[in-house]
């Protein structure tokens, strides 16, 4: 058994493929992620895309889009938005396998 929220398995077309571990599990329903754990895969897309050693993460927003899944493939996408010398705007937006099957927003940071 892992002890990590996420296993990385590749990239692709529509971003950094992960699976999620059983820690992800919400207390409300075990079919859907906490919030926490979404929040943290985000964040590691922001520090990861673009990254200076100049810079630095000074706020983050997480827009939750609807229930994450539990289970299944998840998808983490990430692109400057504006890029600057001092101010930058990085955003990054996790995919999951909607009804139809193909990736669509789950969550934004």
């Amino acid at each position: 058994m892992s002890d990590c929220y996420y296993e990385l398995v590749d990239e692709d077309a529509a971003g950094q493929r992960f699976v999620a571990t059983d820690f992800v599990r919400s207390t409300w329903s075990a079919a859907i992620q906490h919030a926490a754990p979404v929040s943290a895969l985000l964040v590691r897309g922001l520090q990861r895309c673009h990254a200076r050693e100049d810079t630095r993460l000074s706020r983050v927003l997480v827009d939750l889009l609807g229930p994450v899944p539990a289970e299944g493939e998840l998808w983490v996408r990430t692109r400057r938005e504006r890029p600057g010398k001092q101010i930058e705007l990085i955003t990054a937006e996790m995919l999951a396998p909607g009804p139809d099957g193909t990736p669509r927003p789950v969550a934004r940071a």
